[in-house]
């Protein structure tokens, strides 16, 4: 009599995958956080030619604030372009 089936041979061990990026570490824990207080307020300047064309927009600026409080970083997000160069000069002061 022949027994048919098949025999289960042991195949090469299995290792652990080793990964070449760095161990996730977790950001530092944040405490609290003290919203930026501006020392003075600068209206912006309005353009003549942005009164003579009647335009009205509101300008979006988004900022880097350094530790000594100063602007590192400003770009536009949106704004009429007539009006973004006053608003800008108003945010630097």
């Amino acid at each position: 009599m022949h027994q048919w089936g098949f025999e289960s041979k042991p195949g090469p061990k299995a290792t652990p995958a080793t990964s070449t990026a760095a161990t996730h570490v977790a950001p530092p824990r944040i405490t609290s956080i003290q919203m930026a207080t501006p020392v003075h307020r600068v209206d912006a300047i309005y353009p003549p030619l942005a009164k003579q064309a009647r335009v009205s927009d509101v300008v979006e600026l988004m900022g880097v604030l350094g530790i000594d409080g100063r602007i590192h970083e400003l770009r536009v997000v949106r704004g009429h372009p007539l009006l973004v160069k006053a608003a800008i000069e108003a945010v630097l002061q």
